[in-house]
C-alpha cells in the first residue's frame, strides 16, 4: 500500500485532470454527439460508478430540485445538460469557464479511501467567478486508479467580479 504522501499526491493528481478534461467539455458545445461521448468519458474517468459495490454519492454545486446525481445518468447531465429527467439542468461545464482550481485545506485516509475538503474556484471567460467549497472522497478501484465516490459541492455566490 501507498503512503499517505503517495495516495495524497495520486489524488491531486487525478483533481489536476478532472479540471482539464471539464473544461474540455466546453469546447465541444457546439457538436452535442461528440459533447455526450465526451462526459459519458469523462464521468467514467473520474467517478467510481462502475463499481457496483460501492454507490457514488454526488451533490453537485447548483442541483437543487433533484440534487443528489447518484447515477451515471445524473451526473452526465448536470455536466452537459439536455436530459429531461433533470430538467433543471443546463449544463455546468458548459457556462463559459476559462480556468478552475482546487484549493485543498484538509486530507484524511482511510485505508483505500482518501477525503479531501476545500474550496474550488471557477473562473469564466468574463473573468466573473464561483466559489465552491467542496469534500471529496476517492476511492482505489479495481483498475488501481482513484475515482470520486463522495462529491459534494455548495456555494453561497453564484458570480461576482
Amino acid at each position: 500500500m501507498e503512503s499517505k504522501v503517495q495516495q495524497r499526491e495520486q489524488c491531486e493528481q487525478a483533481q489536476h485532470a478532472w479540471v482539464r478534461d471539464f473544461l474540455r467539455l466546453s469546447e465541444l458545445k457546439h457538436d452535442r454527439t461528440a459533447l455526450q461521448h465526451q462526459a459519458q468519458m469523462f464521468v467514467m474517468e473520474y467517478y467510481a460508478y462502475q463499481e457496483k459495490s460501492r454507490t457514488v454519492l454526488f451533490k453537485p454545486t447548483l442541483a437543487e430540485i433533484i440534487p443528489q446525481r447518484n447515477s451515471e445518468q445524473g451526473a452526465i447531465s448536470y455536466f452537459i445538460g439536455g436530459d429531461d429527467v433533470f430538467s433543471e439542468d443546463t449544463g455546468f461545464a458548459l457556462m463559459g469557464w476559462e480556468s478552475a482550481t482546487f484549493d485543498n485545506q484538509a486530507w484524511s485516509f482511510f485505508d483505500d479511501v482518501v477525503c479531501v475538503a476545500g474550496q474550488m474556484k471557477l473562473t469564466c471567460h468574463d473573468k466573473s467567478t464561483v466559489k465552491a467549497d467542496y469534500t471529496m472522497a476517492y476511492v482505489r478501484c479495481a483498475d488501481q486508479k482513484w475515482r470520486l465516490i463522495v462529491h459534494h459541492s455548495s456555494t453561497n455566490n453564484k458570480a461576482s467580479g
